[in-house]
């Protein structure tokens, strides 16, 4: 990500947290994870229309895709490429309305090999609620058996992690009330971050953009302690899973960050 990527990615985040302290009750977020080719499978018209009107929808595509006319069609409030995409720091659900038994597989297997299974495995480590199709039918009927039970413990394996195939999660059906508002929380401004021009940390209670700078501190398989209202750059969060770096947001004491 160059200067240019990450000054529009810091000027989008800085207008949505002016657009959610400026709309009073806001409904939850969920984030649309779409695949490569997910306008050759069509758009899951049906799952789409169960969450329209009852979420704030931002949808994920990969860079340089064409479909957001049909999206926004579909009820999708803000449309981001793949490069640009942020991981939500507050309580956000996710959705993949492709089924994808690769990706399954992938996170049976504690893989993170590509952007939907290092996203998924975010949403795990936060504990943030992930919503995925399965597939209908999952068998042709021809496959052997061992084959079939293994594609099927995968599946549970899935399962145990916390992700939901059938319904969605408990706490997030479309009967949901939207939360109260929220007093605005302070926004430090920034223009461009670079090592020029960072400056001293930010006091605690306002909102920091994390990049890669941000990791020089921190060891090879170490923490990086994050404050609560923090957004970590897509480049940073891939630069801190090459080198193991934990990133955490719970409340650090005086000298952890």
């Amino acid at each position: 990500m160059d200067d240019r990527q990450l000054t529009e990615l810091i000027q989008r985040v800085l207008l949505q947290i002016q657009r959610e302290q400026n709309a009073g009750p806001a409904l939850p977020d969920a984030c649309l994870l779409l695949p490569e080719d997910w306008q050759a499978q069509g758009l899951c018209a049906d799952l789409l229309q169960t969450l329209r009107g009852s979420y704030a929808i931002t949808a994920i595509v990969p860079d340089g895709d064409t479909g957001g006319e049909a999206l926004r069609a579909a009820g999708v409030s803000e449309i981001v490429t793949r490069s640009a995409a942020v991981f939500p720091v507050g309580d956000c659900l996710t959705v993949l309305p492709i089924p994808s038994r690769a990706l399954v597989v992938k996170l049976a297997l504690c893989l993170q090999d590509d952007f939907e299974s290092r996203w998924i495995a975010q949403c795990i480590a936060r504990g943030q609620p992930v919503f995925m199709r399965r597939e209908s039918p999952m068998f042709t009927g021809l496959e052997p058996a061992a084959y079939q039970r293994k594609i099927e413990a995968y599946y549970r394996e899935a399962e145990s992690f916390g992700i939901c195939f059938d319904r969605l999660p408990a706490r997030y059906v479309v009967t949901q009330q939207a939360a109260p508002p929220r007093a605005p929380e302070p926004v430090e401004p920034v223009s461009l971050l670079t090592a020029a021009n960072r400056g001293p940390a930010a006091p605690r209670g306002k909102k920091r953009i994390i990049t890669t700078q941000d990791l020089a501190g921190a060891a090879p398989g170490g923490i990086l302690w994050l404050r609560e209202g923090d957004v970590v750059s897509p480049l940073a969060a891939e630069r801190a899973a090459e080198r193991g770096i934990q990133l955490r947001y719970e409340p650090p004491g005086p000298d952890a960050f």
